[in-house]
């Protein structure tokens, strides 16, 4: 399968790849807005956590072929073990996001204490993905990907795996950076993707996490592997540290933005208070993940349309009333 996207181009996909954004738990992703009520502020903002988790797993399979062509990877790594790897990083960096809440960020204030979107993506993924995974990938243990969302840690030279999808400068970030920028119109969060992944490398870090060895291109000892460049890439990732700062400052802590998420806030504990009065106005737990899939940004946006005569978190989200 292959889907084009605004950001990379043509995304490719194999046949469980394609099983897995079938799935209803993933198709859910489609109904979940990235940045929650932005496009009450920059109009373009309506893309969703579907194409960003799409985005993830392309960046972070180029991250992996951009470090296999170094010699002492391809020398730790054989081959056939390499594209396992490839593929584990695919699959953990495509489901990273399946748990999250309504409105994405701006749902999680309605989280029981002590749950985030991760404890759900984790739960989703062990009920509803992991029959497809058994499946298509017989390779790889669903246990590996829950590890890697969870800890980020497979081993003192996999550490780099971890680093990937939740680090300094992840495939999460290189891909909602460029997204969120250009659905917003803005240019803060530009910077130069192919100079980060022509200078990625692992780089050896001699503090003991375990007892292993490793070997990379300062020689032998005992350490661990974590992401980073080369003295080439410095300015790149500069550049990116800067437009996350940027971005952060014009777009995701835009006054008006923050306004309206604590309006969202306020209406869903109201909301959720009516359709599961047992939760004292909490998303469903862990336990009711039927439940908690079945919420979207759809079912919210319909409630507000038809409480806003009555809520008046309702009203002023639906007029885009924050002055009164």
């Amino acid at each position: 399968m292959r889907i084009r996207d605004p950001i990379h181009g043509m995304i490719e996909l194999n046949s469980g790849e394609a099983a897995i954004i079938k799935e209803e738990a993933f198709q859910r992703l489609r109904r979940i807005r990235q940045l929650a009520l932005t496009s009450l502020v920059y109009p373009g903002a309506t893309h969703t956590r579907f194409e960003h988790s799409l985005g993830v797993m392309h960046l972070a399979s180029r991250v992996m072929d951009s470090l296999y062509k170094r010699p002492f990877l391809r020398k730790r790594f054989p081959e056939d073990e390499f594209k396992r790897l490839r593929q584990l990083v695919r699959l953990a960096a495509l489901l990273h996001d399946v748990g999250h809440a309504p409105f994405s960020h701006g749902g999680e204030g309605v989280f029981r204490t002590g749950l985030k979107h991760e404890h759900y993506s984790i739960a989703i993924i062990r009920k509803y993905f992991a029959p497809i995974i058994n499946k298509y990938f017989p390779e790889i243990k669903v246990e590996e990907i829950v590890t890697l969302l969870d800890k980020g840690y497979l081993g003192s030279d996999l550490v780099f795996l971890g680093k990937i999808i939740d680090g300094e400068m992840d495939a999460d970030k290189l891909d909602y950076l460029l997204r969120d920028s250009y659905y917003c119109g803005v240019r803060y969060g530009k910077y130069d993707l192919e100079r980060i992944l022509d200078t990625v490398t692992v780089v050896p870090v001699r503090e003991t996490l375990s007892s292993n060895e490793f070997e990379g291109e300062g020689g032998s000892g005992t350490g661990f592997w974590l992401l980073g460049v080369d003295s080439d890439g410095i300015q790149a990732v500069e550049e990116l540290i800067f437009a996350r700062y940027w971005m952060f400052i014009q777009v995701y802590f835009h006054k008006t933005r923050r306004i309206y998420d604590y309006y969202l806030t306020a209406f869903l504990k109201d909301f959720l208070h009516q359709r599961f009065p047992q939760n004292g106005g909490c998303l469903p737990d862990l336990d009711h993940l039927e439940d908690y899939i079945n919420l979207d940004d759809c079912t919210v946006l319909d409630a507000i349309k038809e409480m806003r005569q009555s809520n008046e978190w309702a009203r002023r989200i639906y007029e885009r009333d924050h002055l009164s």
